[in-house]
């Protein structure tokens, strides 16, 4: 039996489908209270928790890790989820958390772009849907920057780990519309 992972590659990054071995990594960013704080989890306590979360993403399939291509450094994760607040076929949600170092460097922009390019191509997705917390102003630019359109924002949507209760603003790009970016000029 041959086993065949999804490997995406951009200019800067390559995009791997998560695998066990990443946990020690995953641990290594996902540890950091700022990181957590910016994505919505929790900070990962210790490696035997870092283990369980990468086991059950390698087991759903959804979870993507990040490496910068020349050097293979692991930089952080991302996502795309067979889920969705709307009741149509079709739409994903995508997700992005990038170790604190890297920020700031376009790699979430990089990483998005390619998993939208993806997402429209290879999975037959009708809508794709991000969000972020209103605070969170880096992720929100970065997600306007790629087309998305903001569907509104959800009041006390969610409890953080510290008790934080925070607003989250919702966006979607549809198909039509990213067809209409990709033919006007490319996104990323």
């Amino acid at each position: 039996m041959v086993v065949i992972l999804l490997i995406i590659h951009t200019k800067r990054l390559d995009i791997k489908e998560m695998v066990y071995a990443d946990y020690k990594d995953y641990f290594a960013y996902a540890s950091n209270a700022t990181v957590a704080k910016m994505a919505g989890f929790k900070p990962v306590p210790d490696i035997e928790t870092a283990k369980n979360l990468v086991m059950g993403s390698v087991y759903r399939g959804d979870t993507y890790s990040i490496f910068l291509n020349e050097s293979n450094l692991y930089i952080g994760t991302c996502n795309i989820y067979n889920h969705s607040i709307r009741k149509i076929k079709g739409v994903y949600t995508l997700g992005i958390s990038l170790a604190q170092k890297y920020w700031g460097f376009g790699f979430g922009k990089e990483t998005i772009s390619a998993l939208i390019k993806y997402a429209f191509k290879y999975k037959n997705a009708q809508i794709l849907e991000m969000a972020a917390i209103t605070s969170n102003l880096r992720s929100r630019k970065m997600i306007e920057s790629l087309g998305f359109s903001l569907d509104g924002v959800f009041k006390k949507y969610s409890k953080l780990y510290d008790d934080t209760i925070c607003d989250v603003a919702i966006y979607s790009l549809n198909k039509e519309d990213y067809e209409e970016i990709e033919n006007g000029k490319n996104i990323g």
